[in-house]
């Protein structure tokens, strides 16, 4: 999420009174796509009419799935085929029980995982668009965050509402994409941009034959440290914002290397594998538990928290802030870890340095339960339990910054019987 996504739900939740938070958001939700269809009907519906191409003016003039319809395709190959995460949930090990979690042994079906190099093509905005030679939209390489997943829903991605797209910057050589959905957000660049590399090696792409790498704008230091430890050299850094566009000679893109209703394991295998060659150096303890404080954001906290680590001190856990520690240095310490407690969040995505056999508890506010860690651990074999506060269960439409209390004696139920 965003910071300023961030701050607005966190302005909502403070000054919208809570019987009024449900009404409110959803009216503003119809606002806000009623806004979005009217301003589509100028670009989608009359630009894209108008002679020229995207580079003239207007959106990209035409939209195509799959990438082997579109122009300039030099190779495209299926490195993963489609999948379905293997494993069921036990329902003993959700507290209380609910409905959503009760069924999650029914995962979304993961898409196949493609790479292809294209001609001319052009890369557009922080998500990383993809635009054929013939100015075609690729929506297979261009998915967003609740858009574009489906032919049928290409129009509605934000690409196709530009009534003025910027002059491309020339990129000669080989150009590789690392860009991908919400990837300034530490889990989804794990999950989504890394596993490329597992695609580009298939392809027998070494690092050293890229010209140019575009990656994200702004870089935070996770995203520093992992290219550091795959070999990108900081000089072929192109870093590519919201507004950055580039047309590359050769470019190599991908399809999401994940969906989020289900994690593919060849996915938890390449993350595992850059962990095992680049982790910190630590000392050989084993069984570690570990408590994932949250402290430090602005929202999605424990309001118990004092009262929920003294008490797992008690039981020989860690509490641990991941913000504060580098990547290798939480590659080393989840390598080692038995089991690992927090609120939902992206700290939980080390869950896949984690070794097979250990456990995986997630703390929920009723408001907001999402199963994408839960088949993370299912991938990575790990065993898997969820701890929900019944009490902010009433804040319904995915309220996602709510604060949480922990029922202790629920949560020693469930850590004896992960035990």
């Amino acid at each position: 999420m965003k910071s300023w996504q961030r701050h607005m739900l966190e302005v909502f939740s403070r000054f919208v009174p809570e019987s009024c938070q449900q009404p409110v958001w959803r009216a503003a939700l119809q606002t806000r796509r009623a806004c979005w269809q009217a301003r589509s009907l100028g670009s989608r519906h009359i630009l894209r009419h108008l002679p020229g191409t995207s580079l003239d003016i207007g959106p990209p003039r035409a939209e195509l799935f799959p990438v082997e319809e579109s122009a300039g395709v030099e190779i495209s190959k299926v490195i993963h085929p489609a999948g379905t995460t293997i494993g069921v949930i036990d329902p003993a090990l959700v507290l209380p029980g609910t409905q959503s979690f009760s069924e999650l042994g029914h995962f979304d079906p993961h898409p196949p995982a493609k790479i292809a190099i294209l001609e001319n093509a052009r890369c557009f905005g922080a998500h990383g668009a993809v635009i054929s030679m013939a100015d075609e939209l690729i929506g297979e390489f261009s998915q967003e965050m609740g858009r574009a997943y489906s032919p049928e829903t290409m129009s509605q991605h934000s690409v196709c509402l530009r009534w003025k797209m910027p002059s491309p910057t020339l990129l000669q050589g080989l150009t590789v994409s690392l860009l991908a959905m919400s990837i300034d957000n530490y889990y989804h660049w794990l999950f989504y941009a890394l596993p490329k590399f597992a695609l580009l090696d298939a392809l027998g792409i070494e690092p050293a034959d890229v010209r140019h790498w575009i990656v994200p704008s702004p870089m935070s230091r996770f995203h520093a440290e992992t290219l550091d430890m795959l070999g990108v050299p900081a000089a072929r850094r192109i870093p590519c914002g919201a507004n950055g566009h580039f047309q590359a000679e050769r470019l190599v893109a991908s399809s999401p290397c994940f969906a989020m209703g289900s994690c593919p394991e060849w996915v938890v295998a390449f993350l595992r594998k850059m962990a095992a060659q680049h982790r910190a150096p630590a000392p050989p303890v084993s069984a570690r538990k570990l408590y994932l404080s949250r402290r430090g954001a602005s929202y999605r906290r424990v309001r118990n928290e004092d009262r929920v680590i003294a008490s797992l001190r008690e039981r020989g856990f860690e509490p641990i802030q991941c913000e504060q520690l580098s990547v290798a240095e939480q590659m080393a310490l989840f390598a080692n870890a038995q089991i690992v407690v927090g609120v939902h969040g992206a700290a939980q995505a080390n869950a896949a340095f984690c070794p097979p056999g250990a456990a995986l508890v997630e703390l929920f506010a009723g408001s907001y339960v999402n199963s994408v860690h839960a088949t993370t651990a299912l991938a990575a074999g790990l065993r898997y339990g969820a701890l929900i506060d019944p009490c902010t269960a009433r804040q319904e439409h995915g309220i996602l910054t709510a604060d949480l209390d922990v029922d202790l004696p629920s949560l020693y139920r469930l850590l004896d019987r992960l035990d």
